[in-house]
């Protein structure tokens, strides 16, 4: 429970006044506490802008008013604009859903075109930060990437770091036990470009181009094998990806 400072509301209970024996019941110190949180009703805030329109006395020119700086011409403010690309992205909401969310939560009438006007102005909004994490990733010492773990004998080959990080195995041990797994993968590897799958080769020469990443958890304490935190990150822009249905053009009209 929240402390009783916070309380929004409080409402005392008393007892009744009289016992089922007949006598007079007196209130004492001492109460339970129960609390209920609720909700609040929320209903969109409207504004409306009145633009006049006025004539020169002199040249007889029409003066159109402007909208004030920082007031959008669409008819979502920025935080509604925000809410949009949180629910449509974040929560992997479709437009159709947000709509009806839209109705529902806040009582607000949008189409399907307003909220997919909404996600290109908050895509735009977002070009610049993304830029910047596409310059600041290549520059850092460990980048992380995609992978996917398969076992064998009921073993996997990140096996042996198990027991590493489990301190049963010393760094030079591991990078022993290593050497026969970094000596069959490239084997396997090098075997690759001569398979008549066209993918296949293609992916083994692309592969062998940068083989010495592969190890560099071997060698170094600071980078992990597996990539389940980088993974475990962007899972919600993946599966919204997979539920998304692809796109065709460059913003995704798919409701």
């Amino acid at each position: 429970m929240v402390p009783e400072a916070e309380v929004d509301h409080i409402e005392k209970c008393e007892p009744i006044q009289h016992c089922e024996c007949g006598h007079q019941v007196e209130l004492t110190s001492h109460y339970h506490r129960h609390q209920v949180h609720e909700l609040p009703r929320v209903k969109a805030i409207v504004t409306e802008y009145q633009l006049y329109v006025g004539v020169c006395c002199g040249c007889k020119n029409i003066q159109y008013a402007d909208l004030p700086v920082g007031v959008p011409t669409g008819m979502l403010g920025p935080v509604a604009l925000s809410k949009v690309g949180t629910l449509t992205g974040d929560y992997r909401m479709s437009k159709r859903n947000v709509v009806n969310l839209f109705e529902d939560f806040y009582g607000l009438s949008v189409s399907v075109g307003t909220i997919s006007n909404a996600e290109k102005i908050v895509s735009s909004a977002l070009c610049s930060p993304v830029e910047e994490a596409k310059q600041y990733i290549p520059q850092q010492e460990v980048v992380n990437s995609d992978e996917t773990s398969h076992a064998e004998k009921g073993k996997k080959m990140f096996y042996h770091w198990h027991k590493f990080k489990k301190g049963k195995l010393s760094r030079e041990q591991l990078k022993q036990m290593m050497c026969p797994t970094q000596k069959r993968v490239e084997t396997l590897l090098i075997e690759g470009l001569c398979c008549s799958n066209k993918k296949t080769a293609r992916t083994c020469r692309e592969i062998l181009k940068v083989k010495e990443a592969m190890w560099t958890f071997v060698e170094k304490g600071s980078v992990e094998p597996t990539n389940n935190i980088a993974e475990q990150v962007i899972r919600r822009i993946v599966i919204w990806r997979k539920t998304s249905l692809g796109t065709i053009s460059q913003w995704n009209i798919i409701p």
